[in-house]
């Protein structure tokens, strides 16, 4: 009894031990979870594998978040919002397909419509990126623009196989969860077994056009930094030399203008004023004495001159003072240098921008033409800088020169109105405690003559005349030197760039768009009074 009770027991635990087909889900057909029915491998590597391409895509494109140029930052929001989108939204389809695939039990039909509603999902993107790359053409250019189109159609079809495929599979686990009994045989014969190759071979598929992919997201992202860093330089470039150009006129050439070149002008002027109406004021005092005179005839004549003098000085006074105003509103145009180097950076902008648009667009031998020139690119802000601070320099230098001038110029004057007013003078100097009648006579004559003399002479307002006149002239010299020395400075300026652009251009095969442009003051006289 206790024998027969041993071999039930056996019996039981033997049927209990036989192995049965567990297959509720595709976790245990060959080609999912593990083993491979071909040399596609299985689901779960295919579909591990896509997931961490995905994730470079999504690494590649992070740096595109700092371009700054405002044209490459949106080609760069376009790009990146791709490239992220197809991350976010193709990241759920291949960690499902994963999940499903490694699972024991539980909703087999739940898993697999999440699966289909994310590639649906992400089907209805495809218009929205095919229409973010196509509106980068302009800056990627055809080929570029046709690549990543053409890619992006590539995954949109394999995500369209997918949803296919999945109902077949679908269907026969359903199929084999509802077999009753459920045999060795019985499953077999339900394996989707083609369907999962089939879908092996699509992932194989997605994993080829993604990693084929990645150079060309690798390429784009690098140029485009590449054009970003060389425009966010440039512009550094100038904004600092722009700041030093600011800091020089401030410091050097508006302080130096205004006391080396205005201030002694005004001072030489004001002191030539001072020697000849004091010279004059003393003459008319000394006349003024005579006018007492017990000789009526001598203190008549004496009484005409001194007004004669007054006037001579008031008239020195006044005149003088217009021409220390003149001198006062003496400018120089110190806005100009920053106008060459405006027009400078506008012209080297063109150039990089044709140059960004070769290197985008990944035209023939453009990353190595543009490693021949880059370093120009800078130069030309660093030679045009020097150039214009010596312009500055040289003009101050030659308005320190021209003071010399005009200082010398006032000597003249003062010789011609001492030697004019030694005419009055010499007729007082005629008069003593002692002097007779006759001697009286003789000098209220000499005055009159000298009054009459002064009076129709007008050699103190010709040497003002002249004087006024050389100023404008040695002014006018000046500004043009200075004028020179900045459309000079201007022409450099677009050989340089007019060189980098034909160096770049027969570099890479292509005709360079030259546009030289032409330099003007803008008709203006860069010095000049008011």
């Amino acid at each position: 009894m206790l024998r027969l009770a041993a071999i039930s027991l056996l019996l039981i635990a033997s049927v209990l031990s036989e192995p049965r087909p567990d297959l509720a889900v595709p976790v245990t057909i060959p080609g999912v979870s593990s083993g491979s029915l071909d040399t596609n491998g299985n689901i779960v590597a295919n579909a591990d594998r896509i997931l961490a391409t995905l994730n470079q895509f999504q690494s590649i494109v992070q740096s595109l978040y700092y371009i700054k140029t405002p044209e490459y930052a949106e080609v760069a929001d376009n790009f990146r919002y791709v490239m992220d989108s197809l991350v976010e939204a193709g990241s759920p389809i291949f960690q499902g397909l994963s999940n499903v695939a490694k699972i024991s039990s539980g909703n087999i039909e739940r898993a697999f419509n999440g699966i289909r509603s994310d590639i649906n999902y992400t089907i209805d993107l495809h218009e929205e990126h095919m229409s973010l790359v196509n509106a980068s053409r302009d800056i990627l250019g055809d080929a570029t623009t046709a690549y990543f189109e053409g890619a992006l159609t590539k995954l949109f079809e394999n995500l369209n196989n997918i949803t296919s495929l999945l109902n077949n599979i679908q269907g026969a686990v359903v199929q084999i969860q509802q077999l009753n009994p459920r045999t060795q045989a019985a499953v077999n014969a339900l394996l989707p077994n083609s369907d999962i190759k089939a879908l092996n071979a699509v992932l194989r598929q997605y994993i080829q056009i993604a990693d084929s992919a990645i150079p060309g997201i690798r390429s784009v992202v690098s140029r485009i930094q590449t054009v970003d860093s060389l425009n966010s330089r440039i512009t550094t470039s100038f904004e600092q030399y722009r700041q030093s150009l600011n800091t020089y006129i401030n410091r050097t050439s508006a302080p130096y203008l205004q006391s080396n070149v205005i201030n002694t002008l005004v001072n030489g002027l004001a002191n030539l004023r001072k020697q000849l109406v004091e010279r004059t004021s003393k003459d008319g005092v000394s006349v003024a004495t005579l006018m007492f005179d017990s000789n009526s005839i001598l203190g008549d004549a004496a009484n005409r001159t001194v007004p004669v003098l007054q006037a001579l000085a008031l008239n020195i006074s006044t005149n003088f003072d217009a021409l220390e105003n003149l001198v006062k509103t003496l400018r120089m145009a110190t806005d100009r240098p920053h106008v060459v180097l405006n027009m400078t950076e506008r012209a080297l902008n063109a150039v990089i921008r044709e140059t960004s648009l070769v290197m985008t667009q990944r035209r023939n031998r453009s990353d190595s033409c543009f490693a021949q020139v880059n370093n120009l690119f800078d130069a030309i802000p660093r030679n045009v800088y020097p150039s214009l601070s010596n312009c500055l320099y040289n003009t101050v230098s030659d308005g320190s020169a021209m003071v010399s001038t005009m200082n010398y110029a006032t000597g003249s004057t003062r010789n011609d109105m001492n030697y004019e007013l030694a005419a009055v003078e010499g007729c007082v100097n005629m008069i003593t405690r002692y002097s007779t009648d006759m001697t009286k006579y003789q000098a209220a004559t000499c005055l009159s003559e000298a009054r009459n003399f002064i009076s129709g002479r007008r050699v103190y307002v010709q040497q003002i005349a002249n004087y006024q006149k050389l100023l404008e002239n040695e002014v006018a010299y000046s500004a043009g030197r200075y004028d020179y020395c900045l459309a000079n400075s201007m022409r450099q300026a677009q050989t340089m760039i007019n060189y980098l652009r034909g160096t770049f251009g027969q570099c890479v095969g292509m005709a360079p768009a030259v546009t030289p442009y032409k330099f003007r003051i803008g008709g203006k006289v860069t010095i000049r009074f008011g």
